[in-house]
């Protein structure tokens, strides 16, 4: 939450009265408070305004401290590649689709002296096709 700057209105004509009167005598306690308000504002509007604090401005040698340990409690996160697997999907309808020329135990189309086997696991793939309710088919 910011903080609340205390407003301040500066009465330019009251503020030259005050000044004519300091000429003759010495400021009363009010004409003080007024003139020092207005100077004050006028500071606070004339700094620049910091953006970022750097190391060497806010520490007097200019090394950025060492990091504390981590917490040994702490879990190692787990290798990979950060894409959601097939097999988080069970909800997915699941459709085989063979292939549209080879069939298992048709010669190699390569060499022509092989067979082709059937592949035990074959790769997934999932499509997520956006409709009303998230659907996917694997």
């Amino acid at each position: 939450m910011k903080r609340a700057r205390p407003r301040v209105d500066v009465n330019l004509p009251e503020l030259d009265q005050v000044l004519e009167r300091a000429r003759q005598t010495p400021l009363s306690e009010g004409d003080y408070q007024k003139l020092k308000d207005a100077l004050h504002l006028l500071v606070g509007l004339l700094q620049p305004a910091r953006s970022t604090e750097k190391t060497s401005a806010l520490l007097a040698d200019g090394e950025p401290p060492v990091p504390a340990a981590s917490d040994p409690r702490e879990k190692p996160s787990a290798p990979g590649h950060g894409r959601t697997g097939a097999a988080a999907f069970t909800g997915a309808r699941k459709v085989v689709i063979a292939h549209a020329n080879l069939q298992p135990g048709a010669l190699c189309p390569a060499c022509e002296k092989g067979k082709v086997y059937r592949q035990k696991d074959p790769k997934p793939l999932v499509r997520i096709v956006g409709q009303a309710p998230l659907a996917a088919t694997v």
